[in-house]
């Protein structure tokens, strides 16, 4: 079974609008200058993500809201890890990526917390995190 193909591009302005668009659906629950602070930290990052799904302020059925929380979650890879928010046109059509610069590390944090929330699953930001930060980091060291 052959992969299927990808093409990897910088993003555009439409799609850094509409990143910029989605990271608001979250930041809006930010209160206070002390929120806004952590909130510049990957950690700050993704406890907003685990406040807002801890208390269930999106369903399954708010597909868009959930993948504005991946938003958040891929701004999180670019601050630790140093990846950088891409393009992918691929067959199921046009998704932004975050990827390991000079490498073929690619993730798509977008839907990592949609995919997780309409299986029933209960999820552990952090845990997603750190599980994907040490996969990056192993497929770094083995030169992918």
């Amino acid at each position: 079974m052959s992969q299927p193909e990808q093409t990897i591009l910088p993003l555009s302005a439409e799609d850094r609008q509409q990143l910029s668009q989605q990271r608001l659906v979250a930041e809006r629950f930010l209160d206070g200058d002390e929120a806004h602070q952590q909130y510049q930290t990957p950690a700050g990052k993704l406890g907003l993500v685990q406040a807002i799904l801890d208390h269930n302020v999106f369903s399954a059925e708010q597909p868009y809201e959930l993948q504005c929380l991946g938003v958040i979650l891929g701004d999180a890879f670019v601050q630790h890890l140093g990846m950088e928010w891409m393009a992918v046109d691929d067959e199921d059509g046009h998704s932004p990526a975050v990827q390991m610069p000079r490498t073929s590390i690619l993730l798509f944090p977008v839907t990592m917390i949609h995919r997780r929330v309409i299986e029933g699953q209960d999820v552990n930001v952090f845990g997603l995190f750190n599980n994907a930060v040490e996969q990056v980091n192993d497929l770094v060291e083995n030169g992918v």
